[in-house]
C-alpha cells in the first residue's frame, strides 16, 4: 500500500485525538413505547427488538491503526465505497484512499465500528439492501457515517463482506454486508424511533460541523484537480 505524504500527515493528525470525545449519546427505547410503536411500521409484524444490541457498542481501541490494516489489506476500499479496477489508476483514487485517514473518517470508522457491533451476524447477507442501506440504519441512531466507513468497519470487524468486482468496467460501490435480516430491520426501527421520539442536538459534534464541507469533504482536496504527472512526482 503506497502511504502518500498527505496520508501520513492525516496519519499524525488522527492519532492525536482522543475519540472518547465524540462517544454518541446512546437512547434506551422504553418498553411501554416499544409495544405501540413497532406494530406501526412498515415490515409486517412485530420485529424482535433484541435481535438489535445496543449494549454492544463500543469504539475500537486503536482505531487508525485498524484502519491503517484494514486499507492495506482491501485496495479497492475508498471513502465512497468499494471503487471499480479502472478506478485505480487516477487521482480520486490516490486521494479517496488518503482520506482514509483523515480524522473526520476515522470518526465516521468509529461510529460505524460501534453501531455494527450492535447487529447479529450472518454468514449470509444482509437481504434488504447493502452497505449503503446499513448505513443510512446507522445515521438514523448515530450521525451522518460515509459508505466506505460503513464498509471499513464490517471488514474490521470481519464480518462477512461481498467482494469487491475486479471488472475492468465495473464502478461497483456497495456490497452486501453478513448480518442477519432481522438484526438489521430491528436496528432500523430502533433508528427510525430515535428519529421520532428522542428530542437531541443536531446530529454529531465532531462529524457534521467539520469544517471542510458536508458529506463528501475529500472533494475539498485541490490534488483532484493536479495533472496526474504532477501528482505522481509531488505525493507519492
Amino acid at each position: 500500500m503506497v502511504i502518500t505524504s498527505f496520508a501520513e500527515q492525516f496519519i499524525r493528525d488522527a492519532r492525536a485525538i482522543d475519540y472518547q470525545r465524540f462517544f454518541p449519546e446512546l437512547f434506551l427505547v422504553p418498553s411501554a413505547e416499544l409495544k405501540d410503536w413497532f406494530p406501526t411500521l412498515i415490515y409486517s409484524g412485530k420485529p424482535k427488538f433484541t435481535s438489535f444490541h445496543l449494549d454492544r457498542f463500543a469504539y475500537p481501541d486503536d482505531p487508525v491503526t485498524l484502519m491503517i490494516a484494514v486499507a492495506s489489506e482491501n485496495p479497492y476500499l475508498v471513502t465512497e465505497g468499494y471503487c471499480g479496477k479502472s478506478d485505480l489508476k487516477t487521482v480520486n483514487y490516490i486521494v479517496q484512499r488518503d482520506w482514509l485517514f483523515h480524522p473526520h473518517f476515522i470518526a465516521q470508522f468509529c461510529d460505524a465500528y460501534g453501531w455494527l457491533r450492535c447487529l447479529e451476524r450472518s454468514n449470509g447477507y444482509f437481504q434488504d439492501g447493502s452497505s449503503y442501506s446499513l448505513k443510512h440504519y446507522c445515521e438514523r441512531t448515530i450521525r451522518y457515517v460515509s459508505n466506505g466507513a460503513l464498509i471499513a468497519a464490517a471488514l474490521a470487524l470481519d464480518l462477512k463482506v461481498e467482494p469487491p468486482s475486479r471488472s475492468e468496467k465495473s464502478s461497483f460501490k456497495n456490497p452486501k454486508i453478513g448480518v442477519k435480516t432481522a438484526s438489521a430491520r430491528a436496528a432500523q426501527n430502533y433508528g427510525m424511533w430515535v428519529e421520532n421520539y428522542v428530542s437531541r442536538p443536531p446530529l454529531g459534534s465532531f462529524n457534521f460541523n467539520f469544517e471542510l464541507g458536508k458529506y463528501h469533504f475529500w472533494h475539498f482536496d485541490n490534488r483532484i484537480y493536479s495533472r496526474p504527472e504532477t501528482l505522481e512526482k509531488t505525493y507519492l
